[in-house]
């Protein structure tokens, strides 16, 4: 595991906190799975983006 240091507005952390015990966990594990699906979210992203336009018109005729 690795320490980050994070600076969030005012209410951005107070929204968080509201959140994370409405949820019965602390604000550290809130992040952490706000991080984990921000990544998961940008990968898929990314692999979605990477497919060649060649292969992209491919899968959409197929679908037709």
């Amino acid at each position: 595991m690795n320490t980050v240091s994070v600076t969030l507005s005012a209410d951005l952390y107070e929204k968080l906190q509201t959140l994370s015990q409405n949820h019965n966990c602390t604000v550290e594990e809130s992040l952490q799975q706000a991080v984990a699906e921000y990544v998961e979210n940008n990968e898929f992203s990314t692999d979605v983006n990477s497919v060649s336009l060649a292969e992209r018109s491919f899968f959409f005729q197929a679908a037709e």
